[in-house]
């Protein structure tokens, strides 16, 4: 029974450290994209925003018919 209650207890404390390491990797890879951008990506990107606007355009036409 001890064994079962620890291996929770370390499942748990697994589960949160782990959290917070995929967090501060994510939050360093982000800044480092943004400190050391890709050429082109941007273009690629502004496309991407485009067609989100177009679809949304889309969308609030269809809803107000």
């Amino acid at each position: 029974m001890r064994a079962l209650f620890t291996m929770i207890v370390c499942y748990a404390i697994g589960l949160v450290i782990g959290l917070i390491a995929q967090s501060t990797v994510q939050r360093h890879i982000e800044q480092h994209k943004l400190d050391h951008p890709i050429p082109g990506e941007e273009m690629d990107l502004a496309a991407v925003s485009r067609e989100l606007d177009k679809s949304s355009g889309n969308q609030a036409q269809a809803e107000a018919a």
